[in-house]
């Protein structure tokens, strides 16, 4: 198997690579090319994997180039992963979403509305590439907004693209806000789940040792339980996400 990653400067790459190394199958004898503009970092995490244990008796075999035509051809996926605009630029459009009372994200909202315009040029001119050095290749896309990126090059490419998010991890502050009323991101939280970004399912878990459910039942039992108040979003954004989280603890 031959995976690219766009954006594989990131040290995201590294834990990512680790894991799919580690099954002995996905990877054994295969190809990983890198892909970055900034060669001395994206040389580092290449060294960085081959100097895992993982890597050592994978057969597999990696790369680095900042030319993506040349990484391409013969790929069977092609993972992408950058940020969208600079830091100060999303500061500035969560600001100014926050002032006028809409709800700010990088995914299907007003400010993911200007990254999807900045970025989906990006996506499109890849999967052209695709079209043309991998056409039987999967997309799959890190970068947010993933459901724009993902639905976009499916709608108008012959790339198959899936779109990927933290997954679990954002349950991570959905279970502060239902068990704990804290609007904050825990990573007490030891859990297995099925499905795929936010669709994935909780199928059992603990926080720190006690057991998921457990802990559920007893903060659903009080009286006129309700999630807690959402304190770093805009009064109308908080609302939805706490419609969302009653529905949570229905299921």
């Amino acid at each position: 198997m031959k995976v690219v990653f766009i954006g594989g400067g990131s040290f995201r790459t590294l834990p990512i690579l680790r894991a799919a190394l580690a099954d002995g199958k996905t990877l054994q004898d295969g190809e990983v090319q890198l892909v970055d503009f900034n060669l001395p970092r994206v040389e580092t995490v290449a060294r960085l994997v081959m100097r895992t244990p993982e890597f050592a008796d994978s057969g597999c075999r990696i790369a680095w180039t900042d030319k993506l035509d040349e990484a391409l051809p013969g790929a069977d996926m092609v993972s992408v992963s950058f940020p969208v605009g600079s830091l100060g630029v999303i500061r500035r459009s969560d600001q100014a979403c926050d002032g006028a009372g809409f709800l700010r994200s990088d995914q299907l909202s007003l400010s993911g509305a200007f990254r999807s315009v900045t970025g989906g040029t990006i996506l499109l001119g890849i999967a052209r590439q695709m079209e043309k050095h991998c056409p039987l290749a999967w997309l799959v896309d890190f970068a947010n907004p993933v459901a724009v990126y993902s639905g976009m090059v499916n709608n108008h490419t012959r790339i198959r693209a899936l779109g990927i998010c933290g997954g679990f991890a954002n349950h991570r502050w959905d279970l502060s806000r239902l068990l704990f009323d804290r609007d904050a991101y825990d990573d007490g939280f030891q859990v297995a789940v099925a499905g795929v970004n936010h669709l994935s399912l909780i199928l059992r878990g603990t926080y720190h040792g006690e057991d998921l459910y457990a802990i559920l039942d007893r903060r659903l039992r009080r009286k006129n339980w309700k999630p807690c108040r959402i304190r770093q979003w805009p009064p109308a954004a908080g609302k939805y996400m706490r419609y969302g989280l009653a529905r949570l603890a229905e299921m």
